[in-house]
């Protein structure tokens, strides 16, 4: 996915268009961290509600001669490297189970909240821990598809 920018403030790109109530889903709750913005999203799947937790990487830029904003979102199941999202959010919803990337996610989230959590404020250390349990996790489940795989195939 791409970036998608808009003429306007900041507080108008937020308000008019990631947490408007004329998306397809319903925004439950946000977590604004400057470059980050953290959505918990609810949409309806099978007639059964899904929530889902979002991102979007806020940035400015002059284009053109103005000032535009701009956001490049994504979701959980794209596995991005951020690892700020709100630690309670995991516990009230499911790991996206229409792709490999949340669970690996997912172990950066709970890594990474591990070690901010310790009270030093080093959250480039929290960052790297969340990164290298992401990427252990993400190693470790495509090594499981490949046994799975390796065991249906027959010489």
């Amino acid at each position: 996915m791409g970036w998608f920018y808009t003429v306007g403030t900041r507080d108008n790109l937020l308000r008019r268009e990631l947490l408007a109530d004329n998306n397809p889903f319903k925004v439950l709750n946000h977590r604004d961290r400057g470059s980050h913005l953290w959505r918990l999203i609810e949409f309806p799947r099978d007639g059964q509600p899904v929530r889902l937790i979002c991102l979007d990487l806020i940035e400015s830029r002059l284009i053109s001669g103005q000032q535009m904003w701009g956001n490049k979102p994504m979701d959980e199941s794209m596995g991005p490297f951020e690892y700020d999202c709100p630690f309670e959010w995991l516990a009230i919803t499911e790991p996206f189970k229409w792709g490999r990337m949340s669970e690996a996610w997912r172990a950066g989230v709970r890594e990474y909240h591990k070690h901010s959590d310790i009270g030093c404020g080093n959250f480039q250390a929290a960052n790297a821990a969340g990164r290298a349990a992401h990427d252990a996790a993400s190693k470790q489940a495509e090594a499981e598809r490949q046994a799975r795989i390796d065991g249906q195939v027959r010489p």
